[in-house]
């Protein structure tokens, strides 16, 4: 009969010519390969007379069952069930359907992940699955992930999944068509790299932001009411400030105003709303002299630059000196505004390399917070560094503020520890990587215990704990303009 599909097996085992055993949500032949299984391939049957040809679900890919709630069984029961009687049917169930349910499903039942996977911008998305075939498939293979990572199932090479192929292949469509420059294109690109950043143990590279950075020239900034671009660029916000640190300077300031007015759509951030607002329009203004600060530094080992530096030694020192007050200015002042309305407390943590820890009312204030030291520390640094190098008569004060700045950075860990494995890891990682150096060699013993452990589910660093220590060393040397970017 024609329209009816000869075979429901998933299309892993259909490209592999094997017989698929059709034992959903994962095949046998998948769950053997260690591979996340796609489905039935076909989803819908012709069927004459509108009735149903038999009771199976219309879904090929199952809906992960996370919630605990009578709305989101309901939700589970209206996808994957079957009208048992003629009428009224259900309309035809598509697969943009299908994986927008697995989003909603997902975004209703996940803890909260602050700043890490924003929901503000995934909302928008799955009234644009069925119009754009790159977002729909990412997506995919973001739920496909993420409820991995929930179900405890270890994590696998992105190469190794079919769903990975589909998705890269289907990006490149994109990218080559009348949609290259879209904010639809932008958001597949950056779910790609937030999964491919969170889930994948492989090594990874900055390609996906260096993409990311070239769409977001050729898109403009957001328009004031454009709440999904928006988000989008808060999201990017972290991985523009990597390319633009490292490689060369971009100017921010839409980016940058764009982010700070987007703090009022967090309606859980309350009263601290105005100050993180302030904080990070500010923050603009110091990253956008981050690129001519680091070339100061590196030509304390680079002869060619020393020769243009070395007459304004000076002015450089000035630049350095009030870079860092203005830096230090946010930072303690946003913090001592936290515990000025009791969004954040100091609390005895034997569990703390200082002995002590932070606990802060909101998620994403705090992460926002650890992202203000940790500018203030490479840009102290970096200041101290080139005290030494020229014989400055503050390098012993500033050492001393460093090691104090240290402290402060290390009381939040415990803190983010206390969330999903990969929201403790991309909040945590950045800190411990550049106050390690200047730990006690006890601190940097406990140091290195959690940054092993908070690569537990990702597995990406080498097992030798010396190797370990290196990577550290190598990335803040990185960071902080002590060492060329390869």
């Amino acid at each position: 009969m024609p329209g009816v599909p000869r075979s429901r097996g998933c299309r892993t085992c259909k490209v592999r010519k094997i017989k698929c055993d059709q034992y959903w949500p994962q095949c046998g032949a998948c769950r053997r390969r260690g591979v996340t299984c796609p489905g039935p391939s076909t989803l819908l049957k012709f069927v004459p007379d509108g009735l149903h040809a038999d009771h199976k679900p219309v879904l090929g890919t199952p809906i992960d069952q996370y919630g605990d709630g009578r709305e989101t069984r309901q939700l589970q029961l209206q996808l994957q069930l079957p009208s048992r009687t003629p009428s009224p049917q259900f309309p035809s169930t598509t697969i943009a359907d299908g994986i927008a349910a697995r989003l909603v499903l997902h975004l209703n039942s996940a803890p909260d992940r602050g700043m890490i996977i924003q929901t503000k911008y995934l909302k928008h998305l799955p009234k644009r699955l069925s119009e754009f075939p790159c977002l729909c498939d990412v997506i995919y293979l973001f739920c496909s992930v993420w409820a991995d990572f929930r179900r405890h199932v270890p994590l696998v090479e992105f190469v190794t999944m079919p769903a990975y192929g589909r998705a890269i292949k289907s990006l490149r469509q994109a990218l080559e068509s009348r949609n290259a420059f879209t904010v639809e294109t932008l958001a597949a690109i950056t779910i790609l790299q937030r999964t491919e950043d969170l889930f994948n143990p492989g090594r990874r590279t900055m390609l996906h932001e260096k993409g990311i950075t070239i769409l977001l020239a050729a898109i403009g900034p957001p328009k004031p009411d454009d709440g999904f671009y928006t988000s989008l660029v808060c999201e990017n916000y972290g991985s523009l400030l990597d390319i633009d640190w490292l490689e060369e300077h971009h100017e921010r300031s839409a980016v940058g105003v764009a982010i700070s007015n987007a703090m009022y759509d967090y309606p859980e951030l309350k009263q601290m709303k105005a100050p993180l607002k302030s904080a990070l329009f500010q923050l603009t203004g110091i990253c956008a002299r981050m690129p001519d600060l680091i070339r100061y530094r590196q030509s304390l080992w680079k002869p060619a630059e020393s020769t243009t530096v070395l007459p304004n030694l000076e002015n450089i020192t000035q630049e350095f000196r009030r870079t860092d007050h203005e830096a230090g200015t946010i930072t303690s002042g946003f913090l001592n505004k936290m515990f000025e309305l009791g969004e954040a407390t100091e609390e005895k943590d034997p569990t703390s390399v200082t002995g002590t820890s932070y606990h802060i009312s909101n998620l994403h204030a705090a992460q926002g917070l650890i992202a203000f030291f940790g500018f203030r520390v490479c840009i102290l640094r970096m200041r101290y560094d080139w005290s030494c190098a020229h014989g400055l008569p503050d390098a012993a004060a500033l050492l001393k503020d460093l090691r104090a700045l240290c402290v402060q950075v290390w009381n939040f860990i415990p803190y983010f520890c206390r969330y999903e494995a990969f929201v403790a890891v991309t909040s945590s990682q950045r800190g411990i990587i550049l106050t390690y150096e200047l730990a006690t060699p006890e601190q940097k013993e406990r140091l290195l215990d959690i940054y092993i452990d908070l690569d537990s589910y990702r597995k990406r660093l080498p097992k030798d704990r010396a190797l370990v220590e290196m990577e550290i060393v190598s990335l803040a040397r990185l960071w902080t303009g002590r060492m060329p970017l390869q």
